[in-house]
């Protein structure tokens, strides 16, 4: 018996360093952010306006795109030098409809052969001239544009930014106690660990929406990421070729969270599976790098390969089982996993003090252990293969 128990040393010790690894990790940008990623960016008094061609990719979304085409009309920047293009990607609703009736330059795209939001992308892109704008901004069709997104991007641009990534935040934080949960997460991801990274200076991935590439790099690579998880693809596809991604903080946009965890499944799903079928991707990036001697491209591909939020919990609960049957031989297993899950509390309280939470974003953690349940199984089927090639639509609050 004592001999099958300490077999389980081995995984438990695995998990351990996995968990320890990534954390180590998350913590270094934590600590930079809140060192140095609060200082807010220069005010640049320039009479440059850069000209900025939206580009909505848009599948069944009649509820909401007229929503995002008021928040970018009311955008504080110049209208003149905003032009948006809506992709209505298979649309069998009135998307194409509501879009043309707010001015928007619609684009229909019937195509189920090549399904995909990538898809959706490549073929906008290619229906209208670049040279009419300096840069285009690929927003989501469920997104919240906030008052000064363009006006932060067009600083970094004058600044010599060449992709830039916004603040992907929530549009409806306070709805639900998943919502709740979720946009604490939220903050720690945008902040805490992507904040991290632009106060050391450091290339961050994409987060597939508030994405802003200027015109010179589109032409260089164009939008070549078909998979379900287009946006890091497109992130490797770049830093390969040495862009550079800035995280911009100030420049916002929000999106609908799911409400309920039925209503999310399809989208975590797809996220999940997307991001599991990108590990080639992390592989091939830190082993080009390290060949190369380039540490940017190395660190991009770490960050693929280390586990989410989410899935950091669930390992590190996963030793902390296995490591209670190592008791009567060493419990300093169950130590270490106890102090790993300390460290993600304090994760979890820095996001709550940065965001300045009410207690009701401080109780949804109590929802933490449901959630956690419902992710895991939903990271296990996703290592497993299932639907990692399919792409699903995420179900809105009406059942739509």
């Amino acid at each position: 018996m004592g001999s099958a128990v300490q077999w389980l040393a081995l995984p438990a010790g695995a998990l351990l360093a996995v968990v320890a690894v990534t954390l180590a990790y998350r913590w270094l940008f934590l600590i930079a952010y809140l060192l140095r990623g609060r200082r807010r960016p220069a005010e640049v008094a320039s009479p440059v306006r850069h000209r900025f061609a939206v580009l909505v990719p848009a599948h069944d979304e009649e509820l909401l795109i007229g929503e995002l085409i008021g928040s970018i009309r009311s955008a504080a920047y110049p209208q003149e030098q905003i032009s948006i293009h809506v992709v209505a990607d298979n649309c069998s609703d009135r998307t194409a409809e509501i879009a043309r009736g707010l001015s928007a330059v619609v684009h229909e795209r019937y195509d189920m052969r090549e399904r995909g939001k990538g898809q959706a992308l490549a073929w906008g892109l290619a229906q209208f001239d670049l040279r009419e704008c300096d840069a285009v901004a690929i927003i989501d069709a469920d997104n919240l544009v906030d008052a000064g997104f363009f006006a932060a991007m067009n600083r970094e641009l004058i600044d010599g930014g060449r992709v830039l990534q916004g603040y992907d935040g929530l549009s409806n934080p306070e709805q639900t106690v998943l919502t709740r949960l979720i946009a604490v997460t939220s903050v720690m991801k945008n902040l805490l660990f992507y904040g991290g990274k632009a106060a050391l200076g450091w290339s961050i991935l994409l987060m597939g929406t508030g994405i802003v590439i200027r015109r010179e790099v589109l032409e260089a690579f164009g939008w070549r990421a078909r998979s379900i998880a287009e946006d890091l693809e497109q992130s490797f596809t770049l830093r390969e070729n040495g862009e550079r991604i800035r995280f911009v903080a100030d420049a916002r946009v929000y999106a609908q969270e799911a409400t309920d965890l039925k209503q999310g499944y399809a989208q975590r799903q797809r996220w999940s599976s997307g991001r599991q079928a990108v590990w080639r991707l992390g592989f091939r990036a830190l082993l080009r790098g390290t060949r190369t001697r380039s540490f940017g491209l190395a660190e991009a591909g770490v960050e693929v390969l280390l586990p989410t939020y989410s899935m950091t919990a669930n390992l590190t609960l996963l030793a902390l089982l296995l490591s209670l049957a190592l008791v009567p031989l060493n419990p300093w297993w169950s130590v270490c996993a106890i102090c790993l899950l300390a460290l993600q509390l304090l994760e979890f309280a820095a996001g709550l003090w940065v965001m300045e939470a009410s207690w009701r974003f401080v109780a949804s953690i109590a929802f933490a252990p449901v959630f956690l349940v419902w992710k895991g199984t939903i990271d296990a089927l996703a290592l497993l293969g299932y639907r990692r090639d399919r792409w699903a639509r995420t179900q809105r609050g009406d059942g739509h």
